[in-house]
């Protein structure tokens, strides 16, 4: 391999391959100014290593270098017969994954994993791609989004989905412990069926998967689990909610304004519809623009955390 200069002066040269025949039938550059040499060898020893059919057989041969021409990595493909290229051999999906077709001599072992058609001489076409798993690995999930106040009197089931995460080809699902229910999985979407007798917190999170490995999990989802809705009012926090049923809003009415903690409004599903500061003796949550139905609300302070249903009507 030679690099010249426009006038034609040699910038660097660079001799590759080992002991036998090694010959390169394509190159590339890509965006980060490496090179890649797509060929087939005889060899193995030198700059080759992993020759699948050493001593006297071809292997495809890839070898990246810098831009001065000094290797960075080299990778043999095939299997125990010939794999042979031409001119035409390689195809340049991006700087990232390449197409390769070549002939082949022994089915299903090592790389080349197919049947042949058979025949007086065994020899198919055969076609891989390569990637740099480096650019493809899968990305991590963000956390699941989905209820995370849930009572299983009022609900069996929650739905809980993902943002799609870069470079998927699936998600693995988890549902800690698994006393808290079965989860069904399809994609970004999981579906968990509670248990009726569990009480506490369960912690959901996934991860993403590909052809080139797995993500780390996403972020945990604490969901906190009780098999009814009651209230937990101690007297440091004793709270009014009125109206009840409500029109077009509700005062969660404090009898000690001094309190600081917050409020997360839930549908009947557990599925988050607001969340507020406390704000003073009256906080006031203007419902203009929510739908008529149940509610749950739940009130967290430093000295406790009350909990309970309220009715948003028509108005």
């Amino acid at each position: 391999m030679v690099k010249i200069d426009t006038l034609g002066s040699i910038v660097w040269q660079r001799c590759l391959g080992g002991t036998d025949y090694d010959s390169p039938y394509a190159l590339f550059t890509n965006t980060s100014e490496e090179i890649l040499v797509f060929g087939d060898t005889f060899s193995n020893d030198g700059d080759v290593a992993g020759n699948h059919s050493y001593p006297g057989r071809l292997d495809i041969w890839l070898a990246r270098l810098d831009s001065s021409g000094t290797l960075i990595s080299q990778q043999c493909f095939g299997g125990l017969g010939d794999e042979r290229m031409n001119n035409h051999s390689v195809s340049k999906i991006n700087d990232y994954r390449y197409i390769i077709a070549s002939e082949a001599k022994a089915p299903n072992n090592n790389d080349v994993q197919c049947t042949f058609y058979g025949g007086d001489f065994p020899e198919d076409a055969w076609f891989f791609e390569i990637k740099d798993c480096g650019y493809y690995a899968p990305a991590i999930p963000s956390q699941p989004q989905g209820p995370v106040w849930v009572y299983t009197s009022l609900t069996s089931q929650s739905s809980y989905t993902l943002p799609v995460a870069a470079y998927s080809n699936g998600y693995v699902w988890e549902l800690s412990p698994a006393t808290a229910g079965t989860l069904y999985s399809d994609s970004t979407t999981a579906i968990v069926t509670w248990s009726n007798t569990f009480k506490g917190t369960a912690a959901i999170r996934a991860f993403n998967f590909n052809d080139c490995g797995s993500s780390a999990w996403s972020d945990t989802l604490y969901v906190h689990v009780d098999t009814t809705l009651s209230i937990h009012e101690p007297s440091a926090i004793a709270l009014k909610v009125y109206p009840n049923p409500a029109g077009n809003f509700v005062v969660f009415e404090m009898q000690n304004a001094n309190i600081q903690g917050s409020i997360v409004i839930s549908d009947i599903t557990g599925r988050p519809v607001a969340s507020f500061p406390l704000t003073g003796e009256k906080t006031v949550w203007q419902t203009t623009g929510i739908k008529p139905g149940v509610y749950l609300y739940r009130l967290q302070t430093g000295q406790g955390s009350a909990c309970g249903k309220l009715m948003v009507a028509p108005w």
